[in-house]
């Protein structure tokens, strides 16, 4: 095949050439984006019930780190 000499050719060659990798990362984009928002959410959710918590006050290493991520969100 004659090289590409205008901006269509180009996208085609581009795409017949690097198609396959471009889903690749396309696939692995999309796995880190959902996997981190799964993780963040559940981290999110966990903290927050732990931090609303009312137990007695001899047991306060569970709300340490409720009230740390709240602090840093602010």
């Amino acid at each position: 095949m004659a090289q590409p000499t205008n901006l269509f050719e180009w996208m085609v060659f581009l795409f017949k050439e690097y198609g396959e990798m471009f889903w690749q990362g396309t696939l692995v984009t999309l796995y880190i984006a959902i996997a981190g928002t799964i993780i963040g959410f559940v981290l999110g959710f966990v903290l927050g019930v732990l931090g609303d918590l009312q137990v007695s006050p001899h047991v306060p290493w569970y709300r340490r780190p409720a009230g740390k991520g709240a602090e840093m969100d602010r």
